[in-house]
């Protein structure tokens, strides 16, 4: 028996379509001499090739889009990578400024305080019982006040970060542009995954409702690094406005 081969135009054609179409092909001259058998292996072949061709590609789109993209509870959809690249050209030079780096120094120079004492100091943060001037060292000194520069940005950037603040090697503040919600974060991912026991990483947070700035935020935790030694002192941690953020993306 002599089949009929079919170039990739003609197989595109038969793929596209299941039914009338191959049906329609029984008749065509090509399967003329087909047994009833042959059309019927003939048509379970190309029905399968249908599936595999209409299923395959869509699945693996959505996978690949759904590793790349980090969605906000608010639907917006961020490209991870974009934030990865900004943390890693602007953010890192930002944390590696010697204000930055000398304040992180001169806080881990200090006696290391116990849990319990940092426990109480950030119960006394949260609860609003601190006394004011302690907490105000910590928005108004050079770090702080550099930090404002790089919140309040140039032309587009207005708005953009919503927070920056820089903790020492325990995890507790020692700079921030405005007050954050609490004091120590020594125990969260921002703190934990950034510092890295020294060693240091990018780390970007889920998106979430931040109570200290009332905005849907994605934290950005970078590392400071000595540059004497290339281990990591502190981290800084940059809050991203998403609304302004998917405006820019």
């Amino acid at each position: 028996m002599k089949h009929t081969m079919y170039s990739r135009d003609e197989w595109t054609q038969i793929g596209k379509g299941t039914g009338n179409k191959v049906q329609a092909m029984f008749k065509a001259r090509r399967f003329r001499g087909f047994t009833r058998t042959d059309k019927l292996c003939v048509g379970i072949v190309l029905l399968l090739i249908v599936l595999i061709i209409s299923g395959l590609p869509s699945h693996s789109v959505k996978d690949r889009t759904r590793c790349n993209v980090r969605c906000s509870s608010e639907g917006d959809q961020i490209p991870t990578r974009a934030i990865e690249r900004i943390a890693q050209k602007r953010f890192m030079e930002w944390a590696g400024d010697p204000v930055v780096v000398e304040a992180v120094k001169e806080a881990n120079n200090k006696p290391a305080k116990s849990l319990d004492e940092i426990i109480r100091l950030d119960k006394s943060w949260i609860g609003g019982t601190s006394e004011q001037e302690w907490v105000e060292k910590f928005l108004d000194n050079p770090c702080a006040r550099y930090l404002r520069q790089l919140q309040n940005g140039r032309g587009g950037e207005r708005g953009l970060y919503a927070e920056i603040f820089v903790m020492d090697g325990q995890g507790c503040i020692v700079a921030e542009s405005k007050k954050t919600s609490d004091y120590w974060q020594g125990d969260e991912d921002k703190f934990v995954k950034a510092f890295a026991d020294g060693k240091g990483a990018i780390f970007i947070d889920e998106s979430a409702y931040d109570e200290s700035t009332r905005a849907s935020l994605i934290q950005v935790s970078v590392p400071v690094i000595d540059p004497e030694t290339g281990e990591a002192i502190g981290v800084m941690t940059i809050g991203l406005n998403i609304g302004v953020l998917s405006e820019k993306i």
